[in-house]
């Protein structure tokens, strides 16, 4: 039946958009990791610029705060990771904005990220 086999492509197409979202996510994640064992230092551009590589705003938001944070080099707040997103230009077209988006990636992605105080979260070292 054509209507079942374009709803299965469909699916198909679909499930390869998540596997290639996630193979970008596991590439940043293995990037940081590297440069976390290396000892690599982690600073801010001394040009006081927004560094535009820091943060792709075609990721995920889980992989844009994963970044961030990585870019900081500490566990922040969600404050500001959500003010430092909107520097970077990270929009929504929700009507809540960014901050409940932010929350709720956090708690969700507990394989990326761990709570260090209330409102206060870093990346999770494993």
């Amino acid at each position: 039946m054509p209507t079942e086999q374009g709803a299965v492509a469909a699916l198909i197409n679909k499930k390869r958009d998540q596997v290639a979202k996630l193979e970008r996510d596991i590439e940043l994640l293995g990037e940081i990791e590297t440069e976390l064992r290396n000892g690599s230092p982690v600073a801010d551009s001394p040009s006081g610029m927004v560094d535009t590589t820091v943060v792709r705003r075609d990721d995920p938001l889980p992989t844009q705060i994963a970044a961030l944070m990585h870019h900081r080099g500490r566990p922040m707040r969600t404050t500001q990771i959500q003010r430092e997103l909107l520097e970077y230009g990270v929009t929504t077209t929700s009507a809540h904005g960014l901050g409940p988006m932010i929350a709720s990636a956090l708690h969700r992605r507990k394989d990326l990220f761990e709570k260090v105080e209330r409102g206060v979260y870093g990346l999770k070292n494993k």
